[in-house]
C-alpha cells in the first residue's frame, strides 16, 4: 500500500513539473525564435537566468547586479551627452526632444516620492491595525472560511499528492520575484540603450509603474484598515515579536510603527502586497516584450507563486485575486501616459567599449562607484531593522542631486534612483 502511494506521489510530482515547463519551453521558443527580436530575446534571457541565480549566495548576486549597475550608468551618460550627435540634429528639434526626456524623468521622480510616503504610511499602518485588534494579542482568532485555498489544498495535496514541502522547493526553484526583477533589469536596457524597433520612453514607463503600484498599495492599505481580517497562522502577532500589551507611551508606540515590517504583518490581509508588487513588474516587462507567448508564459508562472501562498495560508484567496486584478486594472487606467511614447529615439546603442572608454575619468568611475558599493552593503550585511532608513538616506541623496543642477535629472541622478530600487526589491521581495 505504501509503494502505491509512494508512486501516485511521484506521478503528481511529475505531472506538476510537466505543467510549469510548458511556460519555461516557452520562454526558450520565444528566445530561439528566428523571428523575435533582440528585446524579446534579452528579457526571456533575464528571465530564465534566475533560475541559475538562486543558486549563488546572496552577497554575491548582490555584488554581480552592483558591478552591472555601475557599467550600465557609465554607458548611460554618454549618449545623452554625446556633443558630436547634438551638432548633427537641428538644435530646436533636439532641445524639444531633451525638454521632453527631461520632464517624464522629473514625473517619474514625483511617482518615487509618492510611492515611498505611501509605503512607509502603510508600514506603520500594519503596526496600527495589529496593536488595535485586540484579540489577537492572547489567542489566535478562528480564521474565515477560503474556499479557495480548499481547492487549492485538494488539487495540489489530494489529487496531485505534493508535499507542501515539495512545492515550496519547486517555488524556490523557480524563484518568480527575482525573474520578474531580473526581466525588468532587461527592459531597463531596452528603454535606454533604443533595442526595439517601437520606442520606449523609459521615464513614461517607469512613471506608469510606480503609479500603478502606489494607487493599488494606498487602496490596499484603506482596505485593510476598514476591515480586519483574522491571520491563518496561529499567534501571528506575538511571531512578528510585537509587544504585548502594546505601550502605552504614544512616543514607544509611533517608534514601533516606525520599524520596517518587510515580511508584512498580521492583519493587512486584504489586498496582498506580494500580488501588487509581482503583478506591477510583470506588466511593465511584458509591456515592453510584446510577445503573446512570453505574457502567457510570465503569467502562469506568476499564478503558480500565488497557488503556492494561498495553499501556505500567508494571504486569502481573495487577497490574492484582488492584489492582481486592481493592478491590472490601474495599469490600464495609466494608459494615458503611454502618450509620450511617441517621441522620437533621442539616442543610439553604439558598442559597449566605445561607451565606456569615450572620456570616462577615474573620478567618473569613482562617482558612480561608490554609492552602488553602499547600496551593496545596505543589501549584503545591513539588518533589515535599519533598512527602511538607509532607503530614505539614498532618496535624500537623489533629491540632493536634482536640486544641485537646479531641478534637471542627470544620468548620474538617475542612477541614485536606480539604486534606490534596487535596495527596496532587494530587501522587500
Amino acid at each position: 500500500m505504501s509503494e502505491i502511494t509512494s508512486n501516485n506521489n511521484i506521478l503528481g510530482e511529475y505531472i506538476l513539473l510537466l505543467l510549469l515547463s510548458l511556460p519555461l519551453l516557452s520562454c526558450c521558443y520565444v528566445i530561439l525564435r528566428v523571428q523575435s527580436n533582440i528585446k524579446i530575446r534579452i528579457i526571456s534571457s533575464a528571465f530564465l537566468s534566475a533560475m541559475i541565480f538562486r543558486t549563488i549566495p546572496k552577497s554575491l548576486c548582490a555584488l554581480g547586479i552592483t558591478i552591472i549597475m555601475i557599467i550600465f550608468g557609465l554607458c548611460d551618460r554618454f549618449p545623452m551627452n554625446n556633443k558630436s550627435t547634438q551638432r548633427k540634429e537641428n538644435s530646436k528639434n533636439f532641445e524639444t526632444r531633451n525638454q521632453t526626456f527631461h520632464e517624464t524623468r522629473i514625473k517619474a521622480v514625483k511617482a518615487t516620492l509618492l510611492l515611498a510616503t505611501i509605503m512607509f504610511t502603510e508600514n506603520f499602518c500594519i503596526w496600527v491595525v495589529s496593536a488595535t485588534y485586540k484579540i489577537s494579542h492572547v489567542s489566535s482568532p478562528t480564521p474565515l472560511q477560503d474556499n479557495g485555498k480548499i481547492l487549492i489544498h485538494t488539487l495540489f495535496y489530494e489529487m496531485l499528492k505534493v508535499t507542501p514541502e515539495k512545492l515550496q522547493e519547486v517555488r524556490n526553484f523557480l524563484n518568480i520575484p527575482w525573474a520578474l526583477v531580473l526581466s525588468l533589469c532587461g527592459s531597463i536596457i531596452i528603454c535606454e540603450f533604443n533595442l526595439s524597433r517601437r520606442y520606449k520612453n523609459l521615464g513614461t514607463l517607469a512613471c506608469k509603474a510606480l503609479l500603478t503600484l502606489g494607487t493599488s498599495r494606498f487602496i490596499r492599505t484603506l482596505s485593510f484598515l476598514m476591515t480586519v481580517l483574522p491571520s491563518q497562522l496561529p499567534f501571528c502577532y506575538r511571531k512578528h515579536k510585537f509587544p504585548v500589551p502594546p505601550p502605552s507611551s504614544w512616543i514607544d508606540w509611533i517608534l514601533i510603527g516606525l520599524i520596517p515590517n518587510s515580511k508584512g504583518g498580521c492583519n493587512d490581509l486584504i489586498i496582498s502586497g506580494h500580488a501588487t508588487v509581482m503583478s506591477v513588474l510583470a506588466l511593465a516587462c511584458t509591456s515592453v516584450a510584446e510577445d503573446l507567448y512570453f505574457t502567457i508564459a510570465v503569467w502562469m508562472l506568476l499564478t503558480f507563486d500565488f497557488l503556492v501562498e494561498i495553499s501556505q495560508g500567508f494571504h486569502y484567496s481573495v487577497d490574492m485575486w484582488l492584489g492582481a486584478v486592481i493592478t491590472t486594472l490601474v495599469w490600464h487606467l495609466m494608459k494615458f501616459l503611454d502618450e509620450d511614447n511617441s517621441i522620437q529615439k533621442q539616442k543610439s546603442f553604439t558598442s559597449l567599449k566605445v561607451l565606456l572608454m569615450s572620456n570616462t575619468s577615474i573620478s567618473d568611475a569613482l562617482s558612480y562607484a561608490f554609492p552602488a558599493f553602499m547600496a551593496f552593503i545596505v543589501v549584503a550585511f545591513i539588518p533589515e531593522s535599519i533598512a527602511n532608513y538607509c532607503i530614505i538616506l539614498f532618496l535624500v541623496l537623489a533629491v540632493g542631486v536634482i536640486v544641485r543642477n537646479n531641478g534637471y535629472i542627470t544620468p548620474f541622478g538617475q542612477h541614485i534612483f536606480l539604486l534606490v530600487t534596487f535596495i527596496t526589491f532587494a530587501i522587500y521581495l
